[in-house]
């Protein structure tokens, strides 16, 4: 509960700050679904003093895999449906590196990075052209997106473009969103 002098009211899961609650109201978009959290509110007045609330658990439930901006995660995209089945996900994990060449020798030596390659391809299918156009916007924006999967993984991630053809019923859609760390590394 908060009194006159609270200026704002956090939230907190997993003691990291997501957001601040609005008109009373605050929504968890960006947790896992299905995965138990710890949420506690932190009451904060103008000279930047705090009073924490207990700590509740809670989990996000959602049915469907959405897509949003992950500055805006409440604005997500539904991809719900695959044609005559679920949308199908495969996904890619895996180490950076390259083959180095060298004369005088057979085969090439292997020069491994610090750096991961995770990246998930999903295919599924629009009804309309308007639910495609909707798809192409939030891509045109050229920023992290946050993909949210029904069977709990999230992937903070870019998508460079995606594939689509024009069906009897609809489109069938598929892109690939490759993890990046310009979010919650």
């Amino acid at each position: 509960k908060t009194d006159e002098t609270t200026l704002r009211t956090l939230v907190y899961r997993d003691d990291k700050m997501i957001g601040e609650i609005k008109e009373g109201y605050f929504e968890d978009y960006t947790g896992e679904n299905r995965k138990e959290y710890k949420y506690f509110i932190r009451a904060v007045d103008e000279n930047d003093n705090f009073n924490d609330s207990d700590i509740k658990i809670g989990k996000c439930r959602f049915r469907d895999n959405t897509l949003a901006l992950a500055s805006k995660p409440n604005d997500f995209i539904k991809l719900r449906y695959g044609f005559n089945s679920a949308p199908q996900k495969s996904t890619k994990v895996g180490n950076v590196g390259s083959l180095i060449y060298f004369d005088g020798r057979k085969y090439p030596a292997t020069e491994f990075t610090e750096f991961k390659e995770h990246a998930k391809t999903l295919s599924f299918f629009l009804r309309d052209k308007r639910e495609l156009d909707n798809l192409i916007e939030l891509i045109d924006k050229k920023q992290t997106l946050l993909y949210r999967d029904s069977e709990g993984e999230n992937i903070y991630g870019t998508i460079f473009s995606i594939d689509y053809e024009k069906t009897t019923f609809g489109y069938d859609v598929s892109f690939t969103i490759t993890k990046t760390s310009d979010y919650y590394d």
